[in-house]
């Protein structure tokens, strides 16, 4: 039997949390958020890639924006998070047609 320390942090102190390492963290914040990844593809309708990598590509970009995000300087997550999951996408969109 292991034991599993059990993060108690919520609110904002879950980003500070997640930025130093802990993965419960990181992974409570990756699931809170997967709707807006799934927004953000379907609104840009992007045709012609598989929906599962871009997908991928918006949680690689959830995943820098909860290590990345700093409330502090006044934006509301999901919108840092939007921009970043946005900028991924279309990047990787430039990737695939020059392959």
């Amino acid at each position: 039997m292991s034991i599993v320390p059990i993060c108690h942090s919520r609110g904002v102190a879950r980003f500070a949390c997640a930025q130093s390492g802990c993965r419960e963290c990181q992974d409570a914040l990756l699931q809170a958020n997967e709707r807006l990844i799934h927004r953000v593809v379907l609104k840009q309708g992007i045709g012609g890639i598989e929906y599962q990598d871009l997908v991928q590509e918006g949680r690689i970009a959830m995943w820098r924006s909860i290590l990345n995000y700093d409330p502090e300087r006044g934006y509301a997550f999901s919108t840092y998070a939007w921009t970043a999951i946005y900028h991924r996408l279309w990047a990787y969109v430039g990737m695939a047609e020059q392959s």
